[in-house]
């Protein structure tokens, strides 16, 4: 891929994840703002945090692209780039999943048991299921990172 190319496709991509970054703190705006808040809406909120933070962390690694790296020629700030692009991509590639299942959980039982709706999926409940999926998440990311990091000198 020629300079031209690079410079066109990080240009897109860019634009796309800045585009993916307001809409995403426009909808975590709007769900804050609420007075109203059912438990849906609070994992709604957590979405668009793994997606803000996928945004961001995208833009970062496309500016690097674009940049003429001159900064970043220090193998230390480039290693450490590097693994905080990574942590935050496992990290999100994990808790995406996991918040996705706890709305399709409460989805679950409001159809087959809406009678035991306030008791399987309260508030308290579904607080304890977000904190998890964030705390495996972040545990998962980490540890990705490191193994990762301790394959490098294996044959």
């Amino acid at each position: 891929m020629g300079p031209v190319d690079r410079y066109r496709s990080g240009k897109c991509g860019t634009v796309y994840w800045l585009c993916s970054l307001f809409v995403n703190i426009i909808i975590l705006a709007v769900l804050v703002r609420m007075s109203r808040r059912s438990v849906s809406d609070t994992v709604f909120c957590h979405l668009a945090i793994t997606d803000i933070m996928a945004s961001c962390d995208a833009i970062f690694a496309f500016g690097i692209l674009l940049s003429d790296r001159s900064f970043f020629d220090f193998y230390i700030v480039d290693d450490i780039i590097c693994q905080f692009t990574g942590i935050t991509w496992c990290v999100v590639s994990i808790a995406t999943p996991l918040l996705l299942s706890i709305i399709s959980f409460g989805r679950f039982v409001a159809l087959y048991l809406p009678h035991k709706y306030d008791k399987y999926y309260s508030p308290p409940l579904s607080h304890i299921l977000i904190c998890s999926s964030w705390i495996i998440s972040v545990i998962g990311g980490t540890m990705h990172v490191w193994k990762m990091e301790g394959n490098e000198n294996e044959p």
